[in-house]
């Protein structure tokens, strides 16, 4: 029997069936979430509000009363406070997720605060309840940082120098101008609301420190010491 007649007829038991094929599954492709480019340069203007707080004794450490080491209850504490404008830039480079770059600040307000002595003899204010104060002026900072892209989200630290403009002020003599300068380190976070505009929030610390703003005219090496602030910012920054 020719072989065609005998696949034909079923010889070998029964018809013969084509092999059903797999389906075919389409490969699904994991693409990672894109990050926003936060290289290059930036500039843009600031709102803050900011505490800052000082004490008066004598710079001398003489081993008195009034030794800015170990100062006594109820000396002046003046924490001039309130809300200043400014302006901020910087230059970012990115490698990844990684961001890390420089920035630069210019704040500027007019914070005083004047506060009575206790201790007696009223030592830097004079005679009496007589008012020792300090007012700030300007702070110009300059900062480095490093954060993290995730998304459109930029959060970082930050650490720095921190130069404050500032005027000592009581009721025994002239007031005096004078800078303090400190160590500044925050957090922050920036969010890109378009291809050039970005916003961002951040708390800044200035570290105390132990410059003496000297009243030369009235006492040896004493005013205003132990400067330190705490700002928190908000900030909108212009992307080239």
């Amino acid at each position: 029997m020719p072989i065609v007649a005998l696949l034909s007829s079923g010889a070998f038991g029964g018809d013969l069936d084509p092999v059903a094929a797999d389906p075919i599954i389409p490969a699904v492709v994991q693409t990672a979430p894109s990050v926003t480019n936060w290289s290059g340069a930036y500039v843009g203007g600031s709102l803050a509000y900011t505490t800052g707080s000082a004490l008066y004794c004598d710079g001398d450490a003489n081993g008195d009363d009034y030794d800015c080491d170990d100062p006594s209850d109820g000396l002046p504490e003046p924490t001039p406070e309130g809300g200043m404008i400014g302006i901020t830039g910087g230059y970012d480079w990115q490698r990844g997720n990684i961001v890390y770059g420089v920035a630069g600040d210019l704040m500027f307000g007019d914070l005083s605060d004047g506060v009575d002595s206790s201790t007696d003899p009223y030592y830097g204010c004079g005679s009496g309840d007589a008012h020792c104060g300090l007012e700030i002026s300007s702070i110009a900072m300059l900062r480095g940082r490093v954060g993290f892209a995730t998304g459109d989200f930029l959060p970082y630290i930050t650490a720095g120098l921190a130069v404050t403009q500032a005027t000592a002020f009581d009721n025994a003599s002239d007031p005096v101008d004078g800078t303090y300068t400190n160590a500044v380190i925050g957090v922050g976070a920036e969010y890109m609301v378009s291809d050039t505009m970005s916003v961002g929030l951040d708390l800044l610390q200035i570290i105390e420190g132990s410059e003496v703003i000297i009243f030369d005219d009235f006492c040896t090496d004493c005013g205003p010491t132990h400067f330190s602030a705490t700002m928190a910012r908000f900030t909108l920054s212009y992307r080239f």
